[in-house]
């Protein structure tokens, strides 16, 4: 059963009867076309409400010669500007098998569960990487293996094997990059992160989607093994979303798609969303400016912990601004979408007053 109930004065809260949070296409209805709307989350349910508000209304997909995946509008879709505190949206998930010795191993915590459990991520990433693709490493695993058990988790130690023994850094294992890939990064402009974007994607589709990467299908796996203990944890709920729960490959596919198209819109890492007399207003530290819509939708899941978390974010929830707003947005795709930017950003941060 599927309930509709207001949560405040221009506020719908959506709930249903699959799991917490799931978006049902029949509640997006009221979502504008054509104008600019904030888009509070990244995660699976970013992906569940792509589809309602895109094909959904009559756009669809289609496949250039090069085989690549391009959306083509109906002019009937909302322009979604998506922010959540990593600023990324999930990893799709592996469309491959493991190959190599996907044993588990514990490591004892020692007084931090989180270590230890890094640690047992990192170590069935290497097996997987030492015994299915021998060749990308210079030494064995039966050599790596006990230096490995004795180095410390993300020290000096493990550092210099891991540098020593793994010679591209495309197949070193650097959680703190996976975990929050946009930290420390300024972009001049949205246009410019859009561009990173999209190349991020493209990477993780690449990625996912090759069988010579499966070390981080053996990380998806020992994420799966750990969550019955780890369950609950806010570090590790949030890593195990980001790496183990995100969409397929079709899905992820069809996210590069919309973005590519100017559908949709990357506003960064850790945006302040505000109200204000026109509606909402999100600035983050990712890009300059200001990003201004007349609604806002919440598309998170509620976790205990986390500093993004919050009661209303059981479902997904449409928030109107009062007034007029900004102008309606006539449809634009692509380059067109991207040059019509500068619109709804404010001034550059150093520049207000």
């Amino acid at each position: 059963m599927t309930t509709r109930t207001q949560a405040g004065e221009g506020a719908i809260m959506v709930t249903g009867g699959g799991p917490a949070g799931t978006c049902v296409p029949g509640d997006l209805e009221n979502v504008p076309a054509g104008e600019p709307v904030l888009v509070r989350g990244a995660g699976r349910l970013l992906a569940d409400l792509l589809a309602p508000l895109t094909v959904g209304r009559g756009g669809r997909f289609s496949r250039e010669r090069g085989g690549e995946l391009i959306y083509l509008p109906c002019g009937c879709e909302p322009f979604l500007y998506v922010g959540s505190q990593r600023g990324v949206p999930h990893h799709a998930r592996p469309g491959y098998r493991l190959t190599g010795e996907a044993r588990p191993r514990r490591f004892p915590d020692e007084g931090d569960a989180r270590q230890a459990t890094a640690k047992e991520l990192a170590y069935a990433y290497y097996r997987e990487l030492f015994t299915a693709h021998p060749a990308r490493t210079r030494t064995t695993w039966a050599a790596f293996e006990p230096a490995f058990a004795r180095a410390g988790q993300g020290g000096k130690e493990m550092r210099a094997l891991v540098t020593r023994s793994v010679p591209r850094f495309a197949d070193r294992l650097h959680l703190d990059r996976l975990e929050r890939p946009l930290r420390g990064m300024r972009f001049g402009d949205l246009a410019g992160l859009q561009r990173w974007m999209h190349g991020y994607l493209a990477a993780d589709l690449r990625r996912r989607a090759d069988p010579g990467f499966s070390p981080d299908l053996a990380l998806v796996r020992a994420l799966e093994d750990a969550r019955p203990r780890m369950a609950g944890d806010p570090w590790f709920e949030g890593l195990f979303g980001l790496l183990a729960d995100g969409p397929s490959l079709s899905r992820q596919a069809e996210l590069h798609a919309l973005a590519r198209a100017g559908i949709v819109t990357f506003i960064g890492a850790e945006p302040r969303i505000e109200r204000d007399e026109d509606g909402w207003r999100a600035s983050g530290p990712t890009v300059p400016g200001v990003t201004r819509a007349r609604m806002l939708i919440e598309a998170r899941h509620s976790q205990p912990g986390l500093p993004d978390a919050r009661p209303e974010a059981e479902g997904t929830r449409l928030t109107a601004g009062e007034g007029d707003g900004p102008a309606p947005l006539p449809h634009r795709t692509g380059a067109v979408a991207r040059a019509a930017l500068s619109r709804l950003a404010g001034p550059p941060a150093h520049a207000a007053a």
